[in-house]
Formats: structure tokens, sequence, C-alpha cells
């Protein structure tokens, strides 16, 4: 088995349930309405829209175990709590967009600490801390080529996301992330419920 064969592509993340789907779709109908010029933009299907709390890249197969046991102490250190999405943005800049994300505007510090508490245990392990502050938030898009930064910034202000309806954050999941043609196909591999 070659190096290629006995690694994987992963991160941990939070699960976005299906109920909250048609608010995503939504959303991203009313975003795309509205910009006509700007092209290459990437968006990521529904089903696997996340919330991303590390990604790891590629680790190798003999490392889950230890990954499952940090995940494990992870989840045994903070209850479940709830969640809801809202607000529009882009990184980094609306002048330089790369991302199109939609923000979390409920129990934010939890997050933030469950991510906290997530990157102490993985470092242990021997995964680095992430140098940037972890900023909550879903990937809705990815930029690729823009004509005109100002319809991006117009659609911004114009799609007014409402508040979607609650959803527990009660589980962490590692996935597999295999790149297609087509766009990546995620995979749980370990499913780990908050305490």
């Amino acid at each position: 088995m070659n190096q290629k064969e006995n690694t994987i592509r992963a991160f941990i993340a939070v699960e976005i349930p299906q109920n909250i789907f048609p608010f995503l779709k939504k959303t991203c109908e009313n975003f795309k309405s509205i910009i006509k010029k700007t092209n290459r933009i990437s968006w990521v299907n529904i089903e696997n829209i996340h919330i991303t709390l590390k990604f790891l890249g590629d680790i190798n197969i003999d490392a889950i175990d230890k990954i499952k046991e940090a995940i494990k102490i992870t989840a045994k250190q903070i209850s479940p709590f709830s969640l809801k999405l809202k607000e529009i943005g882009v990184f980094p800049s609306v002048r330089k967009p790369r991302v199109i994300w939609l923000g979390i505007s409920e129990n934010v510090k939890k997050l933030i600490t469950l991510n906290e508490i997530l990157e102490d245990n993985m470092e242990k392990i021997g995964f680095s801390k992430e140098e940037k502050q972890f900023k909550a938030h879903i990937t809705m898009a990815r930029v690729k080529e823009i004509k005109s930064y100002e319809e991006i910034a117009n659609a911004i202000n114009s799609v007014s996301a409402p508040e979607s309806e609650s959803f527990m954050c009660d589980k962490l999941i590692l996935f597999q992330s295999t790149l297609k043609p087509t766009g990546a196909i995620y995979n749980k591999i370990i499913v780990e419920p908050l305490k």
C-alpha cells in the first residue's frame, strides 16, 4: 500500500439537519437571483453543507483511532446546544471574495468553546492548532472568478437571510472527503454524541 492509499482527506464538523435544507436552498436562490454578471461561483451541494470545526487535510488511516479518542473526550466536555443560521458574508472581503458564507446567530460562544476544546484535544495527539481565529459559519459557495464585485456586495446587502429555525449541535462527526470532478463526496467515519 503506497502513501496515497494509506491516507484520507478528513475534517471534523457539525452536521446541518435536513429540516434546515429548505432555508438554505431559499437563501442560495435569493442570492443567485441578484448575481447576473458574476461567473464561476461554485455552490456547495445543500446536502454537503456543515459547520467545519477542524480541517485535518490528508491524514494517515492509522491515526483514526487516536482522532476518535480525542473526539470522544471533547464530546464529554460539553452538553448539546441549539444553533440558528443568519447573516450572509464573504471571506476575505467584498472586493476580493473567495467564499460566500452564512453565519451563526445563536449560542456562538458555545460553538467557539466547542472548537477550542476540540483544538486542545487534537493538539495533544499531534495536530497543530489552527492559527486563524475560528469564525463560526457555513460555506455556501466558493468564488472562482468574478466580473463585478459590486454585484456580490449588492447581493449581500439585498438578501436579508431571516433566522433559520433552531437545530441542535449534539454530535461531532469525522468526515472523509473524496474530491470528484462533480464535487466532493462526504462519508461519516466517526459520529460521537455530545454528553
